[in-house]
């Protein structure tokens, strides 16, 4: 099932409006029609399972089925602090902190 991630304010009622990349990806890319399943994800902690209602060439319509917390994130938040480094080593530093 595709997944995609919008901010919370894209989410009105029980519908989402995804636009612009995200609405040519998925008619044109994916080739998905109405009926089909998604899932969405805001960046408040929350996954909407959603059917398209409507495509159109730069807005598609979703209807929430349901939502449930994000479970994909991890609940603890870490903070790395760095100090300048030398050369290439903050890129090894950044690939490793990942």
């Amino acid at each position: 099932m595709p997944r995609f991630f919008v901010t919370p304010e894209s989410v009105c009622g029980n519908e989402i409006f995804l636009r612009d990349a995200d609405a040519q990806h998925i008619g044109r890319v994916l080739r998905m029609r109405p009926g089909e399943k998604l899932t969405v994800c805001d960046t408040a902690g929350c996954d909407y399972f959603c059917e398209i209602a409507q495509i159109a060439p730069d807005c598609v319509t979703l209807a929430i089925e349901s939502s449930a917390p994000t479970v994909s994130e991890p609940k603890v938040r870490v903070v790395l602090y760095v100090a300048l480094s030398k050369g290439d080593k903050l890129d090894h530093i950044v690939q490793k902190a990942v």
